[in-house]
């Protein structure tokens, strides 16, 4: 039914994701890749992260790994919304 939500908060590996349940999807399958992503040295870098959903790389990146800039590209409006 339209207009229905479903909001969720997940803590996961130190970041917090805020989303809706009925129009994102939350994955924690990938903890081990998240992991090992936010112990990169990325100092003083930009990175581009494509298909960036809620941001299960985007936000890891610039709460773990001093990114300095992180472009996240998605097209869906709703996961784009809960990345912000």
């Amino acid at each position: 039914e339209s207009g229905k939500t479903c909001y969720a908060r997940v803590k996961q590996n130190g970041v917090i994701y805020s989303l809706d349940l009925l129009k994102c999807m939350f994955s924690s399958g990938n903890i081990t890749e998240k992991q090992r992503v936010a112990r990169f040295n990325c100092k003083d870098q930009v990175v581009i992260d494509m298909y960036a959903g809620i941001g299960y790389f985007t936000l890891p990146y610039l709460v773990h790994t001093q990114a300095k800039f992180v472009h996240a590209c998605e097209w869906n409006p709703y996961a784009v919304a809960a990345l912000r």
